[in-house]
């Protein structure tokens, strides 16, 4: 937004930065958003939607896409929209590696507390990341008021995190990495560690959620084990909110599957634009197109993408960050037909 803000040094508890940006605007902007609604496929202009293949397509997508793309009214006021985070797809993951992992100078940060409320405090680099998430939890607070407040937990990122053969998955306020290794992860609230659950082997493990089982995990069929036979290598302290692991372990990265509404005018697909139309996306990834042209205007109202034979710029999926890879749907194959309908079902959405 533009705007500037004035660091306040901490003290004993976080302050807030007093800035330029207009918070109560802000606020009428974003809730004008939400009027908002997806387009609508353009009959007039690309032609009318097949109503037996939408059905024939519907069916398929409700089969193998509606757990990560949940559906919404479109004109509802009151919709609430939902990314998803179920697990990773195996989609290029250097967007999520570089904004996470890029470390830069705090700079006036350098003793600040990290969070809000907080126990760390910068050093003399950070992830930027965590420098982001710091200057907007302040500007928010705003006026340099004492913190009283955590940051709210919906807001935190989600991560899988592998031990040898073990997987921990949850959501955490803060993630610090380190050669894109998982080092540490803070939650803001007891009533939140019932998000986290640690796999071993088949078995599933949840925290138990009550003080007297503090502490404790609770697996899926009610057996109770506590925290430290688990694994020695991890520990909680602080009151169970602070989960450490004395060795870093490898982090999944995961990007939001959202709905679709509207998809049909959002060509090129994936997260960083590596597959130039629908069509080519419900293909097996090695079947699909390693190079095209971007910078086309002219619609592919057939694949539901842009033209891609004609553009001012070669996209070469084989150059680092720009993968195809991922995005597949287990041992399903979809056949041209059944590719023809999922499309004419995505149009109407």
């Amino acid at each position: 937004m533009f705007g500037t803000f004035d660091v306040k040094k901490d003290i004993i508890l976080p302050k807030g930065y007093p800035s330029s940006v207009n918070l109560p605007n802000l606020i009428k902007i974003e809730d004008s958003i939400r009027t908002l609604w997806s387009p609508q496929w353009p009959v007039a202009e690309l032609g009318p939607i097949n109503d037996a293949l939408r059905a024939s397509g519907e069916t398929l997508f409700n089969q193998h896409c509606a757990t990560c793309h949940k559906s919404i009214e479109r004109t509802n006021p009151n919709r609430e929209v939902k990314a998803w985070l179920e697990s990773s797809v195996g989609t290029d993951p250097t967007m999520a590696s570089n904004f996470l992992t890029r470390v830069a100078k705090t700079g006036d940060f350098e003793g600040q507390y990290i969070n809000v409320p907080g126990i760390r405090k910068f050093k003399e680099t950070a992830n930027q990341s965590q420098l982001l998430v710091h200057s907007v939890q302040r500007v928010l607070i705003g006026g340099g008021a004492g913190a009283t407040f955590a940051v709210p937990f919906q807001l935190a990122g989600s991560a899988e995190v592998t031990i040898g053969d073990q997987k921990l998955t949850g959501r955490f306020q803060s993630l610090e990495l380190q050669n894109e290794k998982f080092l540490e992860g803070i939650l803001d609230r007891k009533s939140d560690l019932k998000n986290l659950k640690v796999t071993i082997g088949k078995k599933t493990f949840t925290f138990a959620n009550s003080v007297e089982a503090f502490n404790r995990f609770k697996s899926l069929d009610g057996e109770s084990v506590h925290v430290e036979s688990i694994s020695n290598e991890s520990v909680l302290g602080e009151a169970g909110s602070r989960l450490k692991l004395k060795e870093a372990a490898p982090v999944g990265y995961i990007y939001k599957g959202r709905p679709l509404n509207g998809i049909w005018a959002t060509a090129p697909y994936l997260h960083n634009g590596s597959v130039p139309n629908i069509d080519e996306l419900l293909k097996k990834p090695a079947s699909r197109t390693k190079t095209f042209q971007v910078g086309s205007r002219v619609y592919d109202k057939e694949n539901m993408g842009l033209v891609s034979t004609a553009g001012t710029f070669l996209y070469d999926t084989n150059q680092p960050g720009n993968s195809n890879a991922g995005h597949d749907y287990g041992d399903t194959e979809f056949s041209a037909d059944q590719r023809k309908a999922l499309i004419e079902y995505l149009k109407s959405l």
